[in-house]
């Protein structure tokens, strides 16, 4: 029996070693001393020579027309009216508590409002955000937030604005913004 025990012992070291052997000699060499110092260059460098100034381009390679990081945004809705949007504070920052405004003009043509926060061009998921009407002020909701942070390193987001009034179909906006670094 101990014959047999050794012999299974003996077998598996000769195994481990060499796997390791095998390993040693297939290993590929790296090819940048630190990977994640170099990403970073790599992104500096892009936004640095980016003619937009780092901002993803909208449909149709148009630059956003507004800058959430500098303040309130405003588009037209579908069927009339307008909304704006705001997210506080600013700058706006991944991984922070921030509060989304939306007000709605005229007042009466929204009756509910929501957030969804999504990554253009890459799965991220989709975030959800149901937001409350002010107390004081018609047309204007508010709910509280974040936006998470991407682990390949974008900072670039979509906020789809959704705003619903009863027996009338929602209506939609979308503002393109970037996180802060």
């Amino acid at each position: 029996m101990k014959v047999v025990l050794g012999i299974v012992l003996a077998v598996g070291f000769a195994s481990i070693v060499l796997s390791i052997w095998i390993a040693e000699r297939a290993a590929e060499p790296t090819v940048v001393a630190d990977p994640y110092e170099e990403g970073l260059r790599y992104d500096e460098h892009r936004h640095a020579t980016d003619p937009t100034g780092g901002k993803r381009l909208a449909a149709g390679g148009k630059a956003p027309a507004c800058d959430l990081q500098a303040g309130p945004c405003t588009q037209p809705l579908d069927g009339g009216g307008a909304v704006t949007f705001a997210i506080m504070p600013r700058p706006v920052r991944a991984m922070t508590d921030v509060e989304f405004t939306v007000s709605v003009v005229p007042q009466d043509a929204a009756e509910a409002a929501s957030v969804t926060l999504s990554m253009p061009g890459m799965a991220m998921g989709e975030t959800h955000f149901a937001l409350a009407q002010a107390r004081a002020a018609r047309g204007v909701f508010r709910g509280k937030g974040v936006v998470v942070r991407c682990p390949s390193g974008r900072r670039d987001w979509a906020a789809d604005v959704k705003v619903a009034r009863a027996g009338a179909p929602p209506r939609s906006a979308r503002f393109l913004f970037r996180v802060a670094e």
